[in-house]
Formats: structure tokens, C-alpha cells, sequence
């Protein structure tokens, strides 16, 4: 019996949590590693619409009552600390795996959310918890780039 069309993308591509990207493995560094091991453990729900291969999955992709999975503010801020990380090494290194990597518009709403948590105007960092919207995203790269 041949592969599934997700098998298939499992051994091609590696999952990161945080943002809901697929990235070709070669690219996978051992920080990255580290960073998706940590989500996977404190969220696991989110693992779970991979290691299940929902995330491929047109029903559950364009159905918003299904997609919409309860994450906290840590979440939110971590995917941005690490967002920044990846921001940050590619600046320094000349060398990234995603666009997204490089987008000042993500990295503005990062650096917002941090602030806001950072320097609340009232004294008190904000605590509410927050929805995802699972939108899986495939990173497009020019191998030449990543050298």
C-alpha cells in the first residue's frame, strides 16, 4: 500500500508548532529542535492536528469552528520571542529558511504583543487567553539563499 499524501509530506518537510509551517527538514537546525520540542510538550493540541495529518486536510482546514484551538499568552509571546530569534539569526547569518522569517510586518506584531505584555499601561501584564486559527503554511525557499 503506497503512502498518504501526508506520509509523504512527513518525510519531506519538518513541523514547526508555533507557527503552523511546514520546512523542508534539511533546513531543521538543532535550535529549532529544541524550540519544537518545547512546544510540543506544553502544546500538545497543536502536535496533535499534525501527527494527525488534519493539518492537510481540506474539511478540517476550511471549517473555522474546528480550526480555532484554545492557546494562553505564553504561546503567543513564545512564538514571538522565537520569531524574533529566527529574525535575528537570519540578519546576522545572511542565511533563513522562510519568508515569514524576514516579514516587518509579523515582526512589528511581535514586538507589539511583547511590549504590551512588557509595559502595560495600568502596572499589570495582560492574561487573557487566546484563540489560534490553524492556517497550515508551506515555506517556499530558494535554496541558494541558504547556504
Amino acid at each position: 500500500m503506497g503512502a498518504t499524501h501526508a506520509e509523504n509530506f512527513q518525510d519531506s518537510f519538518a513541523f514547526r508548532i508555533d507557527d503552523q509551517t511546514l520546512i523542508p527538514k534539511e533546513l531543521l537546525s538543532s535550535q529549532e529542535v529544541r524550540y519544537q520540542d518545547w512546544f510540543r510538550k506544553f502544546y500538545p493540541q497543536l502536535w496533535d492536528v499534525y501527527s494527525g495529518g488534519q493539518y492537510l486536510a481540506g474539511d478540517y482546514l476550511t471549517a473555522a469552528s474546528s480550526n480555532m484551538i484554545h492557546i494562553d499568552l505564553r504561546f503567543h509571546l513564545s512564538h514571538c520571542v522565537l520569531a524574533l530569534r529566527r529574525y535575528w539569526d537570519a540578519k546576522e547569518t545572511g542565511k533563513h529558511v522562510c519568508p515569514r522569517d524576514l516579514d516587518p510586518g509579523h515582526i512589528g506584531h511581535c514586538l507589539n504583543a511583547l511590549d504590551e505584555w512588557a509595559f502595560p499601561e495600568d502596572g499589570v501584564s495582560p492574561k487573557h487567553n487566546v484563540w489560534l486559527e490553524w492556517v497550515t503554511q508551506v515555506c517556499e525557499y530558494d535554496v541558494s539563499r541558504i547556504r
